[in-house]
């Protein structure tokens, strides 16, 4: 599932690679990495956090 939600946002910025990167930022508690993709280098920073529980999960909102 992850490769092709990847696939999806990677394909239109392909001409924009230099500024797209996907890393590890760390594992789960259960031992599932944990992605990350950074779009662009600008000094403001966002973070979007999911999760497929269809309630707000304490360690989400805690972020």
């Amino acid at each position: 599932m992850w490769a092709v939600a990847l696939a999806m946002f990677l394909a239109p910025v392909a001409h924009a690679a230099p500024l797209v990167r996907e890393f590890t930022l760390g594992m789960s508690g259960q031992g599932r990495p944990i992605q990350v993709i950074q779009v662009g280098d600008g000094p403001r920073k966002l973070v979007v956090v999911g999760d497929t529980h269809g309630a707000p999960e304490a360690n989400t909102y805690r972020l």
